[in-house]
């Protein structure tokens, strides 16, 4: 029963996790940065906030010739990777008015125009290497919704990938973990066939570290293979490994938990509305659109998305609601450290547990009932550091729960077998507790006894 892959149990798992990686991103400060922490340094966020949005009177689509500022700004400043993480599945037929920042009234058709140009001369450009990756929204049949801005994409200067993320099997129903692709069906002269559209994490982790050769054959190896694991070889030296996605009817996964810990987000990027305590956010890897000019993006990777107050793309994390425009930044960043959080393989998770239980009972055999108490409750403790610290050097997370749980079980029967071999009868156990009440919560007199003797 320990070792059941159950909603119950990853539960437990989320709990725990999600304080080890909250404590060692805050304490980070003051020691050594975790690796997702230092990868975040070659993150931008360029998002559209609400002084942007309230400038241009609140627009029911943002502006597109607003997204090709930020975009040309990412473009020619060097940056290696811009994920648009923006709806552009529909066109914008808004009339024509002029508005903050515009030299002439546009209509939406022209905004839209600037900004797909911009997509084509980064396309036809040989001489940068900025990539380009738009989100590929998707009908409820897995079919990739069709709009102008896709006939820009041609998978090597400009790319769809989805922006789906993934909750846990848990009760809470938090965004935990990055998805790597999804499988979709494309249209092809009225012939269907099976595709993967991989994630902004993952395409972003690929032509960052040059592995964007080997995802055609782990496309290939996902549609028509049988491997439940697969190696991503990237130039850069680097062996990445992901997992295959299983999907139940209503397109969830429900991959087994011990793999999909390997997908789970380290939230290093905080919104400076859930900034508390040690961690914040560096202002140099944060700006907007009235206010960017003064970034560094010089070979790193921009995302552009919205965060004002009237965006409709909030979701719950474990560290607080945020936009996903954060949580694809978090995501980013803890793809592209050198190792991706986990929990311990089953074989160690079980030794540990056997040995744990093993020294319980020899301690509650050769010590008094206090004195194993006072042995155990040091153990818990050391445990619980031992396993916080050893997360903080290898990304490993020792899942004791279980183990302690059975500690407790121990405990109990240990108590009544004592209360056995004394002989107490429940009536003598119960009026023993009572008394106990009594003393712990009686108050004594404050009459004094007269002596009857005077």
């Amino acid at each position: 029963m320990l070792t059941r892959d159950t909603p119950v149990q990853q539960s437990f798992i989320n709990m725990l996790f999600d304080q080890a990686i909250e404590l060692r991103t805050g304490l980070g400060k003051f020691g050594s940065e975790c690796d997702a922490e230092i990868a975040a340094k070659d993150v931008v966020i360029l998002s559209f906030n609400d002084s942007d949005m309230k400038s241009w009177r609140y627009p029911t689509m943002t502006p597109r010739n607003k997204i090709a500022d930020m975009i040309r700004f990412a473009y020619e400043g060097g940056a290696s990777i811009v994920v648009l993480d923006m709806e552009l599945s529909d066109p914008d037929y808004s009339p024509a008015r002029k508005l903050f920042g515009d030299s002439a009234p546009m209509t939406g058709q022209e905004r839209d125009k600037e900004l797909f140009d911009l997509l084509e001369q980064i396309k036809n450009d040989d001489t940068s290497n900025t990539r380009v990756l738009i989100s590929g929204d998707i009908h409820a049949n897995k079919t990739l919704k069709d709009n102008d801005f896709a006939k820009v994409i041609d998978n090597k200067k400009i790319f769809a990938a989805t922006t789906l993320v993934s909750a846990s099997r848990g009760n809470d129903s938090l965004e935990r973990f990055w998805l790597p692709y999804i499988e979709i069906i494309s249209e092809y002269d009225d012939v269907e066939a099976r595709e993967v559209l991989w994630s902004f994490q993952m395409l972003s982790l690929a032509l960052k570290e040059g592995g964007e050769d080997e995802l055609e054959r782990i496309s290939q190896n996902i549609l028509y293979g049988d491997d439940e694991i697969f190696t991503m070889h990237c130039k850069s030296g680097r062996d990445f490994v992901l997992y295959r996605e299983k999907y139940s009817s209503s397109g969830l996964t429900f991959r087994n938990t011990q793999s999909f810990q390997y997908n789970r987000i380290q939230y290093v990027f905080k919104p400076f509305t859930l900034q508390k305590g040690i961690r914040n956010i560096a202002e140099s890897n944060v700006g907007n659109w009235g206010n960017h000019n003064y970034l560094d993006v010089t070979n790193k990777i921009v995302l552009i998305g919205r965060d004002d107050k009237e965006c409709d793309d909030f979701t719950a994390t474990p560290i607080g609601r945020m936009p996903g425009l954060y949580v694809h930044g978090n995501a980013i960043a803890t793809i592209l450290g050198q190792t991706q959080p986990h929990i311990s393989p089953l074989w160690k998770y079980l030794v540990i547990e056997i040995i744990l239980i093993v020294i319980t009972a020899y301690v509650f055999v050769y010590w008094q009932y206090k004195g194993a108490k006072r042995i155990v409750s040091v153990m818990t403790t050391a445990c619980f550091l031992g396993t916080y610290f050893y997360f903080w050097y290898t990304n490993e997370f020792v899942y004791l729960t279980c183990s302690f749980a059975s500690i407790g079980v121990y405990n109990f029967i240990n108590r009544m077998e004592e209360f056995f071999k004394k002989g107490y009868s429940a009536k003598s156990y119960f009026k023993k507790i009572s008394s106990y009440i009594k003393k712990l919560f009686g108050r004594k007199s404050d009459k004094k006894p007269v002596n009857l003797n005077k």
